[in-house]
């Protein structure tokens, strides 16, 4: 599969999520620091799942700061649309 390296290309910074491959977020991050600009890194916490690294994690498998594109990260509240709003 070929996929065009965009880093750089025009007026404005162009990200893509973390979940390009079908890998843990930490591979796509290595992944894609070549392809975009940035990337926006998706952290949910439900109170039974989530998908937050642990430090010792980051610690062994983020790859360095100087190989990558910036990481936002991006953590959406989880709520259901059932839930009564607090008076």
């Amino acid at each position: 599969m070929h996929i065009p390296v965009l880093k750089n290309s025009f007026g404005f910074r162009l990200a893509a999520t973390s979940y390009i491959i079908p890998e843990g977020f930490m591979k796509n991050i290595s992944f894609l620091g070549r392809y975009v600009d940035e990337i926006a890194l998706v952290l949910f916490d439900t109170g039974n799942e989530n998908n937050l690294p642990s430090k010792t994690e980051v610690r062994e498998k983020a790859p360095p700061r100087s190989s990558t594109s910036p990481i936002t990260c991006i953590c959406p509240l989880m709520s259901s649309s059932a839930t009564p709003t607090p008076q």
